[in-house]
């Protein structure tokens, strides 16, 4: 099942925009541990992979397996991949993460909460966007039988691109569909395939000689590539029909030069050899690059965030800050509060040391990174900057091989953000480490950003329910935030949280007031049970935390308010977070280049979301709003693919003057019509779906986007785009675009 929605995000986000070759030319990961190696012969490719469980695999409920059982479902996906790619891609290592950690970073999400259809987002794992979901419980009653066979169908949408040769019984003729890449009900259902009967034919690609006739070419991969698998495979995207190049898939190095097998051997001999399967447990490594040619104002603001990024940090990880400091700090693990209070006032008295050599600082930062690791911990650099710096094209490779993913927080308050005029820049390096590139707009979003970084290294899942930021506000000026928690945002034993940023020299000059669905004000000195507050006077955060479970009746509409006691010196941001699995995500398409670049959000829990609101809104470098209340559709028309999969998307037609522009999505349900479906998401045929009501939420997303003046191209996929001429959002240009976000890079 080729499933219609490609994850990139959870909570506060960003897109960054820069001239750059078409997405078949970049890669990016989902995740740091993710990667492919290939031998020296080229003939054999070797495949890191991350999966992250929502179950502890040592202590499993009833309706999840044991640790033991999924090795074993994991050796048969290796023997499916290996034999079905005539041993030329194997399994390498497998990453685990329990208990949903890591759930929106992973390649495949395995379910055992609720039942579904398995389902992959074509040709991803290269883009750092999308992943692979695999529900244990097909219904309540049935049990997915044939987990391994179906892990490997499904990374023939996700790794290779390819689509469904099975007949979709009782759906639409191949005359009536939609979307070619479907299957139809009249497709030829015979082919000794997994990605026909997988259950059956769990070690075979489809060839030239299964295609011989017309009836035999009636499926979703014919219509899509108008050629088997194997013949899909072994050539060069780039000859791909128009209709497939859209895709963006990429051709592996051990299928270059590889003959189309005309008799596939399918062989299953040292088909195990190099897997390794790995149960992640230790929290991350967590480096610190702090830029000392930043000024004394901007370089102080950023030991703040560092400091608010360590204060959100669980116990057990480790940080180090190795260059451009005249005191280094060496690895040190916050194994208490006392050594990550020790560790804050470390921070705060560092100096900076000139870096002569960017280049040479950045390998000495990956080397002294992967020595602070102990096994296969996650690894992650952050760095703090005012500039989108040049980056050698071999840092990439370099950290990709380390497995360490790279982040970057810009702070763009005092000065515009400019781009290396080469592309090779540190967004670059972000995107493919599968690390995350961050615009701040002042010092207050630093610390905002820099803690959100944090919680992503860890693997934690929050989401973004609102945001607001302000000016910096005069003697009795307030700012409000008010927003919706749903029965989705705090789920099991969860929370949601209210979090409140000035800068630190502003803590005492303000008042925060929390008034819940009932009317009941919460002030930072309330004693209520399932409500804790906490003050951080150096980081200039107050922190709100309710949990439901203790705290009462919470849904409903809450208010948070912010009022100045004198002129403050910063902007104050509020932001309202939780713990779920109902997820906003946004990202872009990257179609061939006749295409118009769209601009898309998917909303999903398990399954999609369909008949949610989404709008958009856009803002100049200012904070001048030009463009408000954007309709983002799931109707198959304004860029649309196909309409209820719970993909929202918007045709990007037109671009106005040079610069800097922020963005703005929103989702909601204020008719109370939206529902979690997998109508469109099936693996296989089926007899009915699941379906279930979703109750009131509120979603948010920010991005910010760098933008050139150029002619639209004027072809829209998904049609009726000609309604879509008076949005100015993105550039076009004639190479591509390229996206990185906070979350993930396109």
């Amino acid at each position: 099942m080729l499933k219609r929605y490609w994850h990139l995000f959870t909570a506060v986000f960003f897109i960054f925009i820069s001239i750059a070759v078409t997405a078949t030319d970049t890669q990016a990961i989902n995740h740091p541990l993710s990667g492919l190696t290939s031998d020296s012969s080229g003939n054999l490719d070797t495949l890191d992979l991350t999966m992250s469980v929502d179950w502890d695999v040592n202590a499993p409920p009833q309706k999840a397996i044991s640790k033991s059982e999924l090795n074993q479902v994991i050796d048969s996906f290796a023997k499916s991949l290996f034999a079905m790619t005539e041993g030329r891609h194997r399994l390498g290592k497998i990453y685990v993460f329990d208990n949903s950690k890591n759930n929106n970073f992973t390649d495949l999400k395995i379910i055992s909460k609720k039942a579904g259809r398995a389902g992959a987002s074509p040709a991803c794992w290269t883009k750092g966007v999308g992943d692979i979901d695999i529900f244990l419980w097909e219904s309540d009653s049935e049990r997915d039988d044939y987990l391994g066979p179906t892990m490997a169908h499904e990374c023939g949408h996700y790794i290779y691109g390819i689509f469904d040769e099975y007949r979709e019984e009782g759906g639409k003729t191949a005359k009536q569909l939609d979307d070619p890449s479907d299957p139809a009900s009249d497709d030829y259902n015979d082919h000794t395939s997994i990605m026909n009967r997988h259950y059956e034919y769990p070690y075979q690609f489809t060839t030239p000689a299964d295609y011989s006739t017309a009836e035999k070419r009636k499926t979703a991969q014919y219509r899509v590539y108008e050629s088997s698998i194997w013949e899909t495979l072994v050539r060069n995207p780039q000859n791909d029909p128009t209709q497939g190049r859209k895709y963006g898939r990429i051709r592996y190095p051990a299928m270059v030069d590889f003959p189309v097998p005309a008799n596939p051997t399918m062989p299953t001999a040292n088909y195990n050899a190099a897997l390794n399967i790995i149960f992640v447990k230790d929290a991350a490594v967590n480096s610190i690059m702090i830029d000392p040619a930043m000024n004394a104002n901007d370089y102080t603001a950023a030991k703040n965030a560092a400091a608010s990024l360590v204060q959100k940090l669980p116990l057990n990880s480790v940080v180090l800050i190795p260059v451009g400091v005249a005191q280094p700090i060496a690895a040190t693990t916050i194994s208490n509060e006392t050594a990550r209070t020790d560790l804050i006032k470390k921070i705060r008295t560092l100096t900076a040391a000139k870096i002569t050599n960017f280049d040479a600082a950045l390998s000495t930062v990956r080397d002294r990174t992967s020595a602070a690791r102990s096994g296969d911990q996650t690894a992650t650099v952050i760095l703090f900057t005012t500039e989108n710096e040049d980056v050698n094209d071999q840092q990439s490779k370099s950290f990709r091989n380390a497995k360490i993913g790279f982040n970057a927080i810009i702070n763009s308050s005092t000065e515009p953000l400019a781009t290396p005029e080469d592309g090779s820049s540190l967004a670059s390096l972000c995107r493919d480490t599968g690390g995350t590139f961050t615009l701040a707009k002042s010092d207050v979003e630093l610390s905002a950003r820099a803690r959100k970084i944090g919680a992503d290294a860890e693997g934690d899942n929050d989401i973004l329910i609102a945001q607001r930021f302000s000016e910096p506000l005069q003697n009795g000026e307030t700012i409000s935030l008010e927003f919706r928690i749903g029965e989705h945002d705090a789920e099991g034993n969860g929370y949601f949280d209210v979090s409140v940023f000035v800068d630190p020299a502003d803590i005492n000059e303000v008042t925060v007031k929390l008034t819940d669905p009932a009317g009941n004000e919460l002030l930072t000195e309330t004693a209520k049970a399932g409500f804790e507050v906490e003050k951080l006077n150096d980081e200039g955060l107050i922190f709100f935390k309710i949990t439901p479970t203790t705290y009462g009746e919470t849904t409903g509409v809450w208010t948070a308010t912010v009022t100045a006691g004198s002129a403050l010196s910063d902007s104050v941001g509020i932001a309202a977070m939780g713990t779920s699995t109902l997820q906003l995500i946004v990202d872009a398409v990257h179609p061939e280049e006749e295409y118009a670049p769209i601009l898309r959000a998917s909303l999903s829990t398990e399954l999609p979301v369909l008949r949610a609101y989404l709008t958009a809104d856009l803002y100049d470098p200012d904070g001048n709003l030009l463009i408000d209340d954007v309709m983002l559709y799931d109707d198959g028309t304004h860029g649309d693919l196909k309409e209820n999969d719970g993909i929202y998307c918007r045709s990007l037609n037109e671009v106005i003057v040079s610069g800097e522009f922020f963005i703005e999505v929103t989702a909601s349900n204020p008719d109370g019509t939206a529902v979690a479906s997998n109508r469109n998401v099936y693996f296989a045929a089926s007899s009915g779906n699941t379906e279930y009501a979703m109750g009131s939420f509120q979603r948010a997303d920010d991005a910010s986007a760098q933008l050139s003046p150029a002619s639209a191209r004027g072809c829209v996929m998904g049609g009726n785009g000609n309604e879509d001429y008076s949005l100015i959002l993105l550039m076009i240009v004639a190479l591509g675009l390229r996206f990185l976000s906070t979350k993930r890079v396109l």
